[in-house]
């Protein structure tokens, strides 16, 4: 057996018990993650991950994996998820709410370039070098999300090639989305000046 963190044993049980409740609707198989700041429990479901940007096309069994390495986090209102510059740790998927990804363009004033809904990843700067967040993430609502560990997702696109193509190809599309989005912003700021 691989050496997981606590919070995959707690997945494999859940996973057993799950594989033999034949009431649990097929799309919808938890993984419970520890959180190990107050010892709780939270599920990951697997549709979730499944209708991500990031990871939609992978099979269940990948997403199983990925889903073992995750645990869910969650923000208030203006909380700042992370800054610009700040080591970059985890990849986000939203469950629930929206944050806002913001970049600083000059004397302390921030530009929005994108806003993040159910579904959408940031913190694609976890797998990239140099790991470091381009923007500041903020939730805007109430936010659910998803973080899954950018060493260990590192670990497992190194035995997992093909995996690993698929998520860099729709984090390829997601930054040059946003590049598209920061440029046409910057345009807007020139003429309005």
């Amino acid at each position: 057996m691989p050496n997981w963190h606590a919070a995959t044993l707690v997945c494999y049980n859940t996973i057993s018990l799950a594989n033999t409740a034949s009431t649990l609707p097929a799309v919808f198989m938890p993984c419970a993650s520890v959180d190990p700041t107050s010892g709780g429990v939270h599920m990951i479901a697997l549709e979730t991950l499944r209708k991500s940007d990031v990871f939609s096309g992978l099979p269940d069994e990948e997403l199983m994996i990925i889903a073992k390495m995750a645990h869910e986090e969650t923000y208030e209102p203006g909380v700042q998820i992370f800054n610009e510059n700040d080591a970059a740790k985890h990849l986000y998927i939203v469950v629930e709410g929206r944050v806002v990804i913001m970049i600083d363009i000059a004397r302390g004033r921030q530009a929005v370039i994108d806003t993040v809904t159910r579904g959408g990843s940031f913190g694609w700067s976890a797998l990239v070098p140099p790991y470091i967040f381009t923007g500041t993430a903020q939730a805007v609502d109430r936010v659910r999300l998803i973080a899954v560990p950018g060493d260990e997702l590192k670990g497992l696109c190194k035995v997992n090639c093909a995996m690993c193509y698929t998520i860099m190809e729709r984090l390829a599309t997601i930054v040059s989305r946003r590049l598209m989005e920061t440029r046409l912003q910057l345009i807007a700021l020139m003429y309005r000046s």
